[in-house]
């Protein structure tokens, strides 16, 4: 049902095999990365998108009012209350899975056409060779994720030649704080070894566990 280059909140699979695979398409030669920010993704799931997905995993209908109210529960603000319709409850049980569940589309249909997209959650990297075809994947994204009523960040949406770039990718963060399901360790060149992209990442050493 995932797809295989999905890696959050998944047994068996954590941010530091997401990160290994990073680097090791680096150092095949994929160096535009799309760096993908979806803006408030947690807070702007659609419900009625969300559930239409849900209905075609899920048969029994008491598990599905479940999820619906779920969804739904009333909010208590500053003393007013009011019903949410969008977004899934984030630091919830459920939420991880729905959001997973969200997106798994998109991993789908950019494995599909072809691109090495690398996801962690609502992180996620597009790889390419050439900076033309960043721009495409970017281009096939941003009409994906209108289509799904959700939102590119305009400043952190980005493409990047990692090249001219010393920055340390976004699931550096995952991996730093929060990753624990996964014994894997990144192919980090011992010192003394050959220069490499991996090595000019200063926070790498972070994600050894």
């Amino acid at each position: 049902m995932f797809a295989e280059h999905s890696y959050g909140f998944r047994p068996g699979r954590g941010c530091k095999d997401a990160l290994r695979r990073v680097y090791d398409l680096i150092e095949e030669g994929y160096w535009f990365t799309v760096d993908i920010d979806l803006k408030a993704y947690f807070d702007t799931i659609p419900h009625d998108k969300l559930l239409d997905l849900v209905r075609k995993h899920v048969a029994d209908g008491r598990l599905l009012d479940l999820i619906e109210a779920y969804l739904k529960a009333p909010i208590l603000e500053e003393m007013n209350t009011w019903t949410p319709e969008q977004g899934a409850p984030q630091g919830a049980v459920l939420s991880p899975l729905l959001s997973n569940l969200y997106l798994n589309d998109l991993d789908h249909l950019m494995a599909q056409r072809g691109y090495e997209m690398t996801r962690y959650a609502d992180d996620m990297v597009i790889q390419c060779r050439t900076a033309q075809e960043a721009e495409r994947a970017l281009a096939e994204v941003r009409a994906w994720t209108e289509a799904q009523g959700l939102t590119l960040h305009p400043t952190k949406t980005k493409v990047v030649d990692e090249r001219n770039e010393c920055r340390v990718p976004r699931f550096m963060d995952v991996a730093s704080h929060v990753d624990r399901d996964s014994t894997s360790e990144p192919h980090v060149h011992e010192r003394g070894r050959p220069a490499t992209v991996r090595s000019r990442w200063p926070c790498v050493s972070l994600a050894r566990g």
